[in-house]
């Protein structure tokens, strides 16, 4: 009985505690149900807030894929929910992408910051789905990263601004301004504005021109002080505020050496959106031209009788008016008379300069001599001056160019059809040492390693090493022939002129070199290489040529130190290669650069003397200039330069 009570005391107390389990399970489920519901009627706020909200809004998970949007982006982009929902990603827009703004996007979703830029929207009808419209729109928009309690990015808002009308507007502002002020600087007569207070505001290049002094020492100064007569120029100014403009004033402005710039000078006043006059807006014409072709016709006709050449004078109606003394012998000889009908030519170009309002140039013969008019119409007067001069040995002068210049173009052309068939020979010369002298080449080389193989046994030692030298022989005259014909097309080959990265070609050479001596310890050390203009292979060819000849000429050096560096020297740049080899003396340098020349014997160091030839020759064509330097046994520095202006 004792332990049967024991058993259902226990059991009491344990649907005590399911009992009281089960109460808490309810509480609990009674308040995640309020809280659901609570969470619902927040997200129901929200979203009628997101709805409600003028500003166009989307919301994305936290990989960037819209999971909600407004109605204000749906009338905005005019877009549907489908399109977008689900769909659209910002981390894959290609206008995000194209436009640079894809590492900002990123930074929201990688380091929860806001950002804000503009990008420019346009419909690309390839994209299935895109965040996009109809027309191009200019949009500012604002991205920010949601989190949640523990700092952890949940969602993305986004916010949109249509700002196209506001940018349109300031680029239309931008233009204008820039077109108003571009217009400003094109004048070729001085613009000035002034202020109220009389002072200059603003002025454009022809001012800085005409006045000697810059933009900076002018603005602020007293718009009175450039002028001779400032005092008449003042008159014109205060009668701009008072009528509104300015009739012409013939002024001159005082330069700043002293020299003084005749102008016509008017000006207008401009004011403010109430009307109010706020400045002068003023302009002067230089009339230097002028003053001097009124000063030279008023000296013409103020003293046409003292005047070494003829002058005359010819009404509408092709009457002979006036005729100097210079002209007696015209009068003789062509018997004219004044007030009597002058000669037809002089008729015509008097008819024609006074009605079209030209000025032209007649010539005439006269005792064979050339006689040269120039025709000036006086229009209100109705007649035309006939100023002449005598033209002849300048024409004789003309005359001698012109056949200089065809016997010029005579010889140019019988010089370019010699060079075509010097050109020709030498292609032919080409074609026979690339052909002909090989076939011999490539014979005995041949025959010898036959007699080598299949003879050995009856040659002796001596014959053997005869046969040896033949055969090495040959091939160095197979060398001999391609350095030849690579020197050879160097001079018919065209310049490709391109930007060249010089340190990357002096590192693809330096490598390749290595490669090819491994057992070598070759320490080549490129510096700073500045670009240059030239034919990239050709300059490769120089690298190439000069860094074999560096690692060759130090082959007796246990290790092998070879230099590049460059530099910029007026205009041109300048490159060397210098090595610790065997180096030459400097007696000799003139033999270098030349084909065949070699200041070491070929027991010493291969080769065949051409490779510093071609260097020289590619440098040349370049328009550059190539040297070297150098002591015996102490290595040597060759040189060579590149023009910094582009040659073609």
């Amino acid at each position: 009985m004792k332990d049967q009570y024991k058993t259902k005391k226990q059991l009491i107390e344990k649907l005590e505690v399911l009992r009281n389990q089960l109460v808490g399970l309810k509480k609990a489920e009674t308040k995640r149900k309020r809280a659901e519901e609570d969470l619902k009627v927040r997200e129901d706020s929200l979203q009628k807030v997101i709805e409600q909200t003028p500003n166009a809004i989307w919301i994305s998970d936290e990989h960037g894929t819209v999971i909600r949007m407004n109605q204000a982006l749906r009338d905005l982009l005019e877009i549907t929910d489908g399109e977008i929902i689900g769909k659209y990603n910002i981390l894959r827009d290609v206008q995000v992408i194209k436009q640079g703004f894809l590492p900002l996007v990123k930074s929201v979703f990688e380091e929860g910051m806001t950002v804000n830029f503009v990008i420019d929207y346009y419909t690309e009808k390839e994209k299935q789905v895109e965040l996009a419209h109809k027309t191009h729109k200019v949009l500012q928009i604002v991205l920010s990263a949601i989190k949640n309690k523990d700092g952890k990015l949940v969602n993305a808002i986004c916010q949109h601004r249509d700002i196209t009308e506001r940018k349109h507007a300031e680029e239309a502002l931008r233009l204008a301004s820039a077109y108003n002020r571009s217009l400003i600087e094109a004048s070729l007569d001085p613009l000035v504005t002034i202020g109220s207070d009389g002072r200059i505001t603003d002025v454009n290049a022809a001012t800085e021109k005409v006045t000697g002094h810059s933009r900076g020492e002018l603005i602020g100064t007293d718009f009175m002080d450039y002028f001779s007569e400032p005092e008449k120029a003042k008159a014109g100014y205060q009668q701009v505020f008072q009528d509104g403009f300015v009739q012409d004033y013939a002024l001159e402005i005082r330069r700043n050496d002293g020299h003084l710039t005749p102008v016509l000078y008017n000006a207008s006043v401009y004011r403010d959106e109430q009307g109010k006059a706020i400045g002068v807006f003023a302009a002067a014409r230089d009339i230097t031209q002028r003053k001097r072709a009124e000063e030279a016709i008023e000296s013409l006709a103020r003293f046409p009788s003292e005047n070494p050449s003829p002058v005359l004078r010819v009404k509408r109606d092709g009457t002979l008016l006036y005729a100097n003394g210079a002209s007696y012998m015209l009068l003789h000889d062509w018997q004219l008379e004044i007030d009597k009908p002058a000669p037809l030519a002089l008729q015509e170009a008097a008819s024609e300069t006074l009605t079209q309002q030209t000025r032209k140039m007649i010539d005439t013969e006269h005792r064979q001599r050339i006689i040269s008019f120039f025709v000036a119409p006086i229009v209100n007067a109705g007649y035309a001056n006939f100023y002449g001069r005598d033209v002849t040995e300048r024409r004789q002068a003309e005359e001698e160019i012109r056949n200089l210049n065809a016997e010029l173009e005579k010889r140019v052309r019988d010089r370019t059809a010699q060079l075509e068939a010097a050109n020709k020979e030498l292609e032919a010369f080409s074609y026979s040492v690339s052909h002909d002298l090989r076939a011999p080449l490539r014979a005995i080389d041949g025959f010898s390693r036959v007699i080598l193989e299949d003879y050995t046994d009856k040659l002796d030692d001596e014959g053997k090493r005869y046969l040896n030298i033949i055969e090495s022989n040959t091939k160095k005259m197979g060398q001999l022939i391609d350095d030849l014909l690579a020197f050879s097309r160097l001079g018919r080959q065209e310049i490709r002129v391109s930007e060249m990265d010089m340190g990357k070609l002096a590192k693809s050479v330096s490598e390749e070199l290595k490669l090819a001596v491994p057992e070598r310890k070759l320490n080549i050390t490129i510096n700073t290489l500045i670009p240059a203009q030239g034919d990239q292979a050709m300059v490769r060819q120089v690298f190439v040529n000069l860094l074999s000849n560096a690692v060759k000429f130090t082959r007796p050096r246990d290790t092998a130190f070879i230099e590049i560096t460059g530099s910029g020297e007026g205009n041109e740049n300048v490159y060397s290669v210098k090595d610790n080899g065997v180096g030459f003396d400097m007696q000799y340098v003139n033999k270098l650069f030349g084909v065949f020349q070699r200041l070491h014997s070929s027991e010493e160091f291969e080769g065949t003397g051409v490779g510093l030839a071609i260097v020289q020759r590619i440098i040349h064509r370049h328009g550059g200039r190539v040297w070297a330097e150098g002591k015996v046994n102490e290595g040597a520095t060759f040189y060579f330069t590149l023009p910094r202006e582009r040659r073609e």
